[in-house]
């Protein structure tokens, strides 16, 4: 199953800023080479973020790493 951004519970994280994370999925910090760190306790969904980020970037022709 792939994590995507639309599949992630931001019910479930209230203090997640759920409008930076879709500002986010817009990639446009990727033209000002700018980084995304993802701090958080186990289980926060920090790796489901990576990958629901990391899937935007390729759907809008970037290469990515993770």
């Amino acid at each position: 199953m792939v994590k995507s951004l639309d599949s992630f519970d931001f019910v479930a994280l209230p203090s997640l800023n759920k409008a930076m994370v879709l500002e986010l999925a817009r990639c446009e910090f990727l033209s000002r080479r700018e980084n995304v760190l993802l701090i958080g306790n186990s289980g926060t969904g920090k790796s489901h973020l990576a990958l629901g980020l990391g899937l935007a970037a390729c759907q809008r022709g970037h290469r990515v790493r993770f």
